[in-house]
């Protein structure tokens, strides 16, 4: 499967922004392609290299946007009670446990 036509756009905000807070993009400007799909691997250099490392791993996907298959509105976020979010493009922590 090919990434979609906007991830380009995509790309290039995320590497242009993260930059801007120091994050480094080990990908060497250049997304790595997993099935066609990109992989950005970034990092964010501790004051002491000598320390351990922390990783913190994020993905975002998004399902389709028909109405009536969802519970709730897809674009409206609804927030449950112990703070779930369920909205289309929701982002997926797996690092949430950790922090």
């Amino acid at each position: 499967m090919a990434a979609p036509p906007y991830f380009r756009g995509v790309l290039h905000h995320l590497l242009l922004n993260l930059s801007a807070i120091s994050l480094l993009n080990s990908s060497r400007r250049r997304p790595i392609l997993r099935h066609s799909q990109p992989l950005i691997l970034l990092k964010w250099p501790g004051s002491d290299p000598n320390l351990p490392s922390v990783l913190l791993n994020s993905h975002t996907d998004v399902v389709l946007a028909e109405d009536d298959k969802w519970v709730y509105p897809p674009f409206a976020a609804h927030v449950y009670s112990r703070g779930h979010v369920y909205a289309r493009g929701s982002q997926d922590m797996k690092c949430m446990s950790m922090q």
